[in-house]
């Protein structure tokens, strides 16, 4: 097949279109024309397609990186928060235990007889702790 656009003219008035001329065409090319041309729009359609689907998996990749994105920043935020509270207690707490040593020892020691895990009488040695506490006070 072999088109030649100059070889026929229609004139329209003002301007002079080109219309393809085919030389030579037979059923045979004819039929490997269409052929080729329903390959090629079937390639066509299949490049689009996976275009599409490529799209579709580009923005899902998008979504979850954007969710793990704000999981993150939530787990950020409430580490921010934990440590804030923490170093408020802590805050606290030091200002509580500096007045008075002896009241400090008390409140990590078990006062009643039963907590205590040991064999031996320390009732002698907590005494003597808690009255050093109400002295110091």
């Amino acid at each position: 097949m072999t088109l030649d656009m100059g070889t026929l003219g229609m004139n329209t008035g003002n301007s002079f279109q080109q219309v393809p001329v085919i030389y030579g065409e037979d059923p045979e090319e004819q039929e490997r024309q269409l052929r080729f041309r329903e390959k090629e729009d079937n390639r066509m359609r299949e490049l689009q397609k996976r275009q599409v689907e490529e799209i579709e998996a580009k923005n899902q990749r998008r979504q979850r990186a954007r969710a793990k994105l704000q999981e993150m920043l939530k787990a950020s935020e409430q580490l921010k928060q934990s440590k804030a509270q923490d170093r408020a207690t802590k805050a606290s707490n030091a200002a509580s235990s500096q007045g008075n040593s002896w009241q400090t020892v008390v409140n990590n020691i078990a006062l009643k007889n039963g907590d205590f895990p040991g064999t031996k009488d320390i009732s002698r040695m907590r005494d003597a702790i808690v009255n050093k506490a109400r002295d110091s006070n």
